[in-house]
């Protein structure tokens, strides 16, 4: 990989810690504003700060080894900082919401089923078997996270 596309790799890595981050925030806020489920949100929250962990690691394995990685698809940055003020936006509405019991159940769904993770795991590919580790044990716990929100869903609509 050239510098060019290192530093482009990176860009796209550092923006998926900041989204994972807002992501936690975003079910912290649900935790807080709906207490009786809060360890439900507060388990969703832990693995999403967990997802900024690794992919911080991520970063230090292709900063390290640069010629591991060939990127495989440039995403364009914009959409990570939009989907991130798209998540700031609902994570305001939670908090001054009355109940947000609805609505927090609703924008999870959007969250665990939006592409920005598949595009994050479509951006390089590698031989290094860590770094394939720790994408697939995104990808696993985001595809857990949608099939729990989605039961939560069904529960509060019956």
């Amino acid at each position: 990989m050239n510098k060019r596309e290192l530093k482009c790799v990176l860009e796209i890595l550092e923006l998926m810690v900041k989204t994972e981050a807002k992501v936690g925030r975003f079910y912290r806020a649900c935790a807080a504003k709906r207490e009786e489920e809060s360890e439900y949100w507060l388990d969703l929250a832990a693995e999403e700060d967990g997802h900024a962990g690794m992919v911080m690691r991520m970063i230090s394995l292709v900063t390290a080894h640069p010629e591991l990685y060939t990127v495989a698809r440039t995403p364009d940055p914009d959409y990570y900082k939009s989907f991130m003020d798209w998540i700031d936006s609902n994570t305001g509405e939670i908090t001054n919401s009355a109940d947000g019991g609805e609505k927090a159940v609703k924008a999870a769904q959007d969250i665990e089923n939006a592409v920005y993770e598949s595009k994050f795991q479509e951006l390089v590919t590698t031989s290094d078997k860590e770094y394939q580790t720790l994408i697939n044990e995104i990808a696993d716990q985001t595809r857990r996270h949608a099939a729990m929100v989605k039961a939560k869903a069904v529960n509060l609509i019956k």
